[in-house]
Formats: structure tokens, C-alpha cells, sequence
């Protein structure tokens, strides 16, 4: 999907014609639709994108020029014609092909007929993934069990397009076996996937910070959050997650954060040491693991 500017806060959004995730703003006027058209990442690259975000942050909305504005109306014409002015539920396939040469050409492929973050309800979500690729490859059953962990809606959103872009709703397809027979050990899976990916995001995070790569080290920022945060809402229990998190705020120099999740991975894990024995016996952890997580965890208390 396309990622764009707000034209009216300057947040990064998926999709050009979408409302903003933050101020709720949806491109109407002809003005708008084409500084929507424009700032995309078909024409910028993410800092590009970033920047010029922070100047309409700023209240310096860039201003096109004659030349770019020609270029640009002729699609604009064709998206009024193709998703209608704040109708986003209008399927683009429902106009004829002639009219969708001009935006296949612009944006790759035809849009999503309906955004994820257009979904209201728990149903409406459901549709979503039973149509959708690839998440329409996960049984109902897997479906549920992310949903029942993952009230949040904005970390709903955050997980599934993660999870999208990352390439892990093939992974996820494993819970869709009759071996994994409870919504509690598929969350449990796929929270396991997820603190994989984000342990991956923080190495990555460490090397861009030690060789001052600013905008690598946002991109892992971001990665890490939008993994270890649907991690612990699928299973409160992950202590890895919550020792990712803490790391997390602790390289971003986020002390606050950094001593709240650690807190609560010390509460976890308090918790998980009534069973530890148990765990040792029959081989889920090695003798020594929640000792060496708590280590962890209280570290972070010193920053």
C-alpha cells in the first residue's frame, strides 16, 4: 500500500486518499487530493516523506509547481472517477479498465477496496482477513486468537501491517494445524514469532546508533515497537517482550518507559517462577533462564 502525507498535520498514512490515522482528515478539495497525490513514496523515499511532514507539522505546507500541478490533474480527474470523494468502500475494479490505466500507472496496483483501519467491528475485521492476502491463507480459528489478544485498535493495526510488510503471515499459517488447538498457544506462537522479529529490529537498532544512521535507527525503532507491543498483548507472559520493550526505551533514551516495562516484566515473571520447577523438569526452559531474565529486567531499573 502507499505510504503518504497528511496534508493537514503531515503524519505518514497508508494510502493517498485515506483519512489520517491522526487528525482524522480526508483529501477533498482538488488542492488537497493533488498534495496527496504528490507526497507519496512513489515520488519521495521515507525521510523525504518525514520531512516534508515536519514542514507541514510546522504550518510551511510545500507548494507545487505549475509543471508538477499538469502532470498531476489529469489523475486526479481518473480518482475522482475511480474511489469517489470520501467513498473509499467503492471498489476501483468496479470502473472500466480504460479508466484505471492512468492510476495502475501511478501507484502499481489497484488499492485496497477497504483499509484495514476502516474495519469498526470485530465482524468487519473478520471480513477482512477471510478476503485479504495473504491473511486470507489463516484459518477463522487463528484469526480469533489474535483478536482476542489484541483489543487495541490502533495495535491491531500496527500488528497487521507489520506483520504484512514483514513477511510473517506465512509463519503464521503453521497455527493453522489441529495440533495447536487453543487460542492460548497459537497467541503464544505467534507472540514467540513476533519477539523474533523485534530482537532482530533491536540488533539492528544498535548498529545503525553506533554508526549514526539516523533514519535506520527510526525504521528499527518502529519495527521493534510494532513487534514486541502486539507480543505482550498476545501473551502477557512473554518476558522476553518486555525485556525487548525495555531495551527499546532504554536506547531511546526513554527512562520512564524504559523502568515501566521492566516493572511489569518483573510482575511476569514473579508469576511465571511458580512454575518454574515444572518448566525445568520437562524441558521448556533451561535451569537458570528466569534467573538470567531477572538479571535482565532489574538492570534496567538502574538507568
Amino acid at each position: 500500500m502507499t505510504e503518504a502525507v497528511c496534508f493537514n498535520c503531515g503524519d505518514l498514512k497508508w494510502g493517498a486518499f485515506s483519512p489520517c490515522g491522526k487528525c482524522g482528515a480526508l483529501p477533498t478539495s482538488d488542492d488537497a487530493l493533488m498534495l496527496s497525490l504528490a507526497f507519496t513514496d512513489h515520488y519521495f523515499d521515507r525521510a523525504g516523506l518525514q520531512q516534508i511532514g515536519r514542514d507541514i507539522a510546522a504550518g510551511r505546507l510545500p507548494q507545487l509547481d505549475e509543471a508538477t500541478k499538469e502532470k498531476l490533474r489529469p489523475a486526479i480527474l481518473e480518482a475522482k472517477r475511480i474511489i469517489g470523494i470520501g467513498r473509499y468502500a467503492k471498489r476501483p475494479d468496479a470502473a472500466p479498465k480504460s479508466r484505471l490505466s492512468l492510476f495502475s500507472r501511478l501507484f502499481g496496483k489497484k488499492p485496497l477496496a477497504r483499509p484495514f483501519y476502516a474495519n469498526a467491528s470485530r465482524d468487519e475485521r473478520q471480513e477482512w482477513f477471510a478476503r485479504t492476502p495473504p491473511w486470507n491463507e489463516i484459518t477463522p480459528k487463528v484469526i480469533a486468537a489474535i483478536l482476542e489478544g489484541i483489543s487495541d485498535k490502533v495495535l491491531l493495526e500496527a500488528f497487521v501491517l507489520r506483520s504484512t510488510k514483514t513477511g510473517l503471515v506465512a509463519r503464521y499459517k503453521a497455527f493453522n494445524h489441529d495440533d495447536f488447538d487453543t487460542s492460548k498457544v497459537i497467541r503464544a506462537g505467534i507472540s514467540q514469532i513476533l519477539c523474533e522479529t523485534g530482537n532482530r529490529a533491536i540488533e539492528t537498532l544498535r548498529e545503525a546508533l553506533a554508526a549514526n544512521r539516523i533514519e535506520a535507527a527510526k525504521d528499527a525503532c518502529i519495527v521493534a515497537a510494532d513487534t514486541f507491543e502486539p507480543a505482550i498483548a498476545l501473551a502477557q507472559d512473554q518476558l522476553m517482550a518486555y525485556v525487548g520493550m525495555a531495551t527499546l526505551c532504554g536506547l531511546c533514551n526513554k527512562r520512564a518507559e524504559c523502568h515501566d516495562y521492566a516493572e511489569r516484566g518483573l510482575r511476569q515473571l514473579a508469576l511465571a517462577r511458580r512454575e518454574e520447577a515444572l518448566l525445568v523438569t520437562n524441558g521448556v526452559i533451561p535451569a537458570g533462564a528466569f534467573d538470567q531474565i531477572e538479571r535482565q529486567l532489574r538492570s534496567f531499573l538502574t538507568l
